[in-house]
């Protein structure tokens, strides 16, 4: 109950429950304070672990990670340390077309989305340094800025961003 309290939101499709008594408990709960929104809950009655079917241990797995693989070629480091959180940008592998530059465009924009959604599935706070893959080009830097900002935007917590230096770090 407290969980779908402090996390729910309208923007969520589906809530999936492998228990019957906490299918019950959380319809019962949103019937009294949003009862439209009760026909979202689901009871997993797959064969399968519900963890195991939504991909969720392995999810657990990258959280636990320090290497972050992006979708087409790249990588992000995440490195904790007392003082401050480093996150890294790497194009690994990744060739794409183009010359160099559009290369690490290509790869900063992929890199946005997932450093934000890292930072909210590790709960990341504090001073947060990210070191994106060079770009001489303003235009670029800026597009990866606002990407950044978009997908930080949803979180809940206070945020404040400075803008990319000309070493490409936010």
């Amino acid at each position: 109950t407290r969980a779908i309290r402090d996390a729910f939101t309208d923007d969520i499709r589906r809530i999936v429950v492998d228990s019957a008594e906490a299918y019950e408990k959380i319809r019962e709960f949103l019937r009294a304070v949003m009862p439209h929104h009760v026909r979202k809950v689901k009871l997993h009655e797959g064969n399968e672990p519900l963890f195991y079917h939504y991909g969720v241990e392995q999810e657990i797995e990258k959280m636990n990670s320090r290497t972050v693989s992006l979708p087409r070629g790249g990588s992000i480091v995440l490195e904790q340390t007392e003082a401050l959180v480093a996150i890294d940008v790497n194009s690994g592998r990744y060739r794409g077309r183009g010359d160099a530059e559009e290369t690490a465009f290509q790869i900063n924009m992929a890199a946005a989305p997932e450093i934000a959604r890292q930072i909210r599935l590790r709960d990341l706070g504090g001073v947060l340094v990210i070191d994106f893959i060079d770009m001489e080009d303003p235009d670029h830097r800026a597009q990866v800025e606002k990407a950044l900002w978009e997908a930080l935007k949803p979180d809940r917590s206070r945020l404040r961003m400075l803008k990319m230096s000309p070493f490409c770090i936010v």
